[in-house]
């Protein structure tokens, strides 16, 4: 702010004064872009910024210059007045409009500037302050000036140019006028009743411009420009862009404006740019109702340079492939200004290292930046090829190549691929194979072996087998059979010989597993069971005596009860014996069972003797065998059999109620029983005495043959 004290000297009422000075008119201009400073608190009485002159300790009347350009006019109701009221009236200013104050203008409708040399710096009163002399006059006070005052006294100008800071100082260094917060008095003839106070407009400056850095075709450039020395200034600043070729700035290619809201740096926005140069900025303050404008700064001052774009060209060789594929290139371009032309992509063989003479040349048309790809080409050697992108440019573009070396593909052997499948689990006894199926090669030839590995090689170390199949192409091929005469768990390993475009390829041990299964061999025998009845009363129940009870094993193994001394009753029999007996390599179950002179006679039934008998069973994957032996029979004194005989299967006899039948077989799927004698008695046919009676029986069976 600016401020001005009034101080009433002698023989002119200060009442008056005061009262002249509130009614004063204050004109000021407020300038544009930041947010106006908060108004200052105006200072309270007694106004200690004007010296102590007379009888006075400070001013009577304070006027504070705000920042919006209003001009506070403050009283101090209790001060004293050394004067007569009648002329000579000192003046103070505050100065708080945030920039400096060069000079204030006042008019009134009184002779205020007639100065008749008896002013406050006459020496006439006491407590004259310090620094008076600095204005002949007497009115001026320290390093204050008067101009342009007008013939009848009632108008002119106080200048602040060699003002000083602090109120008594006896000497002064110049100044562009009041400092913003300074303080400074003066002396007027007469009161101002009726006067106006008017702050001359501030003159901002553009202290400094920045345009943008040096950029690329279809980049933006902008400017900056910093307004200083303004007294609160709005308004606008204006930046115009002259494009490339206009040096003396003619015709502008862009008009941007930004609103100034106090002191400081203002950004121009941004402008594209649409073709390579040398391009201009220049700046100007409008100014305001507060502020002078600020002239256009220089054309050529700011000067922005926009160069063709470089767009980068970022290639992607296709993958390591294998002899008979395809290989690729593939090239992003990017950062470029609507790039157009062409991507030429070059490829070239093994063992041409410095890319001398392309084996394909590939071209994409470039239609803005993106993704463009070479094409594929097929390779039919192995080696190490380069690829050479290049990218021809345009109007608005630079070139750009990828280096000899920096896009290589390995082209190797093709590494088919082997799939086998073992044959399923079989018994002992059968046959064993494995198929492979090669596949993904290049026109593959040599050989695909087979090897077979025993149970219990799991490391797979000494094959028992070995098959081989010529290749020609790629497909399936089989080991041909192996017969497999043991159970357990083999192993296949199947392996490709590879050639000169193939790699080799082998199945891994333990990945091809056949199970071939034992026989399972089961048997039962027995000496002798029997059961008989008369007329409903049960006469007897013989369990199977010795009985070996069921078997059934995969192993070789005899199972034989002890065998029975004798049997005595009804039925009295001799040494009873009974063994089922496992072998295997071949898998065979043996059973036999032996009963030794049995006799049998029940109540009202013919007496059946039985010499020593034998049965016999034997069963293998190929077949099952029975046989019967008996040494003598006779039934009721009739002889049937007098010496040992070999009987036929299933013989039968009839006599007097008795029915026999001898080598009895009973033949199931697998299974085999035979019953050296089998006595079922029913006599008369009345059910009156019945019987079933069987010696030596011998079950054999054998499961899981191939």
């Amino acid at each position: 702010m600016f401020a001005v004290w009034w101080h009433r000297p002698r023989r002119k009422s200060f009442t008056a004064l005061a009262a002249g000075i509130a009614m004063a008119m204050v004109a000021a201009v407020v300038s544009v872009g930041a947010v106006p400073a908060a108004a200052a608190v105006n200072p309270p009485p007694p106004f200690h910024e004007c010296p102590a002159v007379g009888n006075a300790t400070g001013c009577a009347v304070l006027l504070v210059f705000q920042s919006d350009g209003t001009v506070s006019v403050l009283s101090d109701p209790n001060s004293g007045n050394p004067y007569d009221g009648a002329d000579d009236t000192e003046v103070g200013v505050l100065n708080e409009a945030g920039v400096a104050i060069p000079n204030v203008t006042l008019n009134s409708g009184a002779d205020i500037f007639g100065f008749d040399g008896d002013g406050i710096c006459s020496g006439g009163f006491s407590g004259t302050p310090a620094g008076c002399p600095f204005d002949t006059t007497k009115y001026g006070g320290p390093g204050i000036s008067y101009s342009g005052i007008n013939a009848a006294k009632t108008a002119g100008v106080v200048n602040f140019a060699a003002s000083c800071t602090g109120n008594t100082a006896s000497t002064c260094s110049p100044s562009a006028g009041l400092n913003d917060g300074a303080s400074a008095f003066f002396s007027l003839e007469a009161n101002v009743t009726g006067a106006s106070i008017i702050i001359p407009k501030a003159s901002p400056v553009i202290s400094s411009t920045t345009p943008s850095p040096a950029t690329t075709v279809g980049g933006a450039i902008s400017d900056s420009a910093a307004l200083a020395n303004g007294r609160v200034p709005t308004g606008t600043l204006t930046f115009k862009l002259y494009g490339p070729g206009d040096t003396s700035c003619q015709n502008a290619i862009s008009t941007l404006t930004t609103a100034v809201n106090g002191n400081g740096t203002y950004p121009s926005g941004t402008v594209g740019t649409s073709a390579p140069g040398t391009y201009s900025w220049t700046v100007s303050y409008g100014g305001d109702a507060n502020n002078n404008p600020a002239p256009t700064t220089a054309c050529g001052s700011e000067t922005v340079t926009v160069s063709k774009a470089g767009p980068s060209l970022a290639t992607t060789p296709s993958a390591s492939v294998p002899v008979g594929g395809t290989v690729s290139d593939t090239g992003v371009l990017s950062g470029g200004f609507n790039p157009a032309g062409t991507l030429t992509f070059k490829l070239y063989a093994p063992g041409d290292t410095s890319c001398q003479s392309a084996i394909s040349t590939l071209t994409a048309t470039v239609a803005g930046s993106g993704s463009y790809s070479s094409g594929t080409v097929p390779v039919t050697a192995p080696g190490l090829y380069n690829w050479v992108a290049a990218y021809s440019g345009d109007a608005n573009n630079n070139g750009a190549t990828s280096a000899c070396g920096s896009e290589t593909v390995t082209v190797s052997k093709a590494s088919p691929s082997l799939a086998t499948t073992p044959s399923a689990s079989v018994p002992v006894g059968g046959t064993v194979s494995d198929t492979g199926v090669l596949s993904g090669g290049y026109n593959p030839t040599g050989t695909l072996t087979f090897k077979l590995y025993a149970p219990g090689d799991t490391s797979c170390q000494s094959a028992i087998s070995t098959l081989t199949a010529t290749v020609a192409g790629s497909g399936s091929y089989s080991s041909g059979t192996v017969p497999v005469t043991a159970p357990g768990l083999y192993n296949w390993v199947a392996a490709y010989s590879g050639d000169a475009n193939n790699n080799g390829a082998t199945s891994a041990c333990g990945s091809e597993t056949v199970k071939v299964t034992p026989q399972v061999l089961t048997g039962r025998a027995y000496g002798l069971t029997a059961s008989a009845s008369a007329l409903g009363l049960q006469l007897l129940t013989i369990a199977p005596t010795p009985d070996t009870g069921s078997v059934s094993t995969t192993t070789a193994e005899t199972v034989a009860p002890p065998c029975v001394v004798s049997l005595s009753g009804l039925i009295n029999s001799g040494t009873l014996c009974a063994s089922v007996t496992t072998s295997l390599s071949p898998s065979k179950s043996a059973v036999q069972a032996s009963v030794d002179n049995t006799s049998i006679g029940l109540p009202g039934v013919p007496v059946i003797t039985i010499g020593a008998v034998q049965s016999q069973s034997t069963s293998t994957c190929q077949a099952a065998n029975g046989s019967t032996t008996i040494a003598y029979l006779s039934v009721g004194g009739v002889v049937v059999i007098s010496k040992p005989t070999a009987v036929a299967p299933n013989t039968k006899i009839s006599v007097a109620g008795v029915n026999l039948i001898l080598n009895e077989q009973l033949a199931s799927p697998g299974t085999l029983t035979v019953n050296a004698v089998h006595v079922n008695i029913n006599a008369l046919g009345l059910n009156l005495v019945t019987a079933n009676v069987v010696l030596a029986s011998s079950t054999s069976d054998i499961h899981n043959c191939p």
